[in-house]
């Protein structure tokens, strides 16, 4: 085996810190389900699909949440416990507005009136 140089993995090499994006979101159309989960997040609730089913009747929270990311939400999600007879190993998504994130929104909100 040859001494010499190691070799680098370009992978591996440092990248220069880069600043996060700014805080520009989009507000979602009103009367929508986007607009009412980002309601909900807005006024500090998290939300599972089981309890987003049980008061919209939509199955459909991770599409919702998608949306809401597309229009520059930066939504979060935790995996949770949620096991059922069927399934007791189950695994789904709790989502939720950072705090900070909030704080900033409440800043932007269109007002109305």
């Amino acid at each position: 085996m040859k001494a010499g140089k190691p070799k680098r993995n370009p992978a591996q090499l440092p990248l220069p810190e880069v600043p996060p994006p700014p805080f520009e979101p989009t507000w979602p159309q009103a009367g929508t389900l986007a607009a009412r989960l980002l309601d909900i997040f807005m006024r500090g609730q998290s939300q599972t699909s089981p309890e987003f089913e049980a008061i919209t009747f939509s199955w459909r929270l991770a599409a919702v949440v998608f949306a809401l990311r597309d229009l520059g939400w930066p939504i979060e999600s935790h995996d949770i416990s949620a096991p059922t007879p069927e399934c007791p190993d189950r695994i789904i998504a709790r989502y939720r507005l950072p705090t900070d994130i909030r704080a900033q929104a409440m800043l932007l909100r269109p007002r109305h009136g």
